[in-house]
């Protein structure tokens, strides 16, 4: 089972304030974002992500990008896996909410 976190209370409202996600992304892509959000925590471990029908990489660090849309990705930190009661959980902390195409300027 994954769960979903949140680095800070920014990172939340771009994923969760339905307004602020308009403001930010555009009415299309933070509908894109809530979907993405929701197809993560469908997923029953991260091995799911080999089935997605959404492109992901795992950068050095252990950071993965997600991508949302063309221009816009999902940055997570996923933690080792415990069980609680027996399933296996994983969680899993969205760090940030970038444009692909900054990220494609910074390296």
């Amino acid at each position: 089972m994954v769960v979903l976190a949140f680095a800070d209370p920014a990172v939340r409202s771009q994923c969760c304030d339905l307004a602020h996600m308009r403001r930010l992304w555009g009415r299309d892509a933070a509908w894109r974002l809530s979907h993405r959000l929701q197809q993560l925590e469908a997923m029953a471990s991260l091995q799911d992500l080999d089935f997605m029908p959404f492109d992901s990489h795992r950068d050095g660090d252990g950071t993965m990008l997600i991508t949302v849309t063309p221009d816009l990705a999902l940055a997570i930190r996923p933690e080792p896996e415990h069980p609680v009661e027996g399933v296996a959980m994983q969680r899993i902390v969205i760090t940030q909410v970038l444009r692909t195409s900054t990220l494609a300027r910074s390296t």
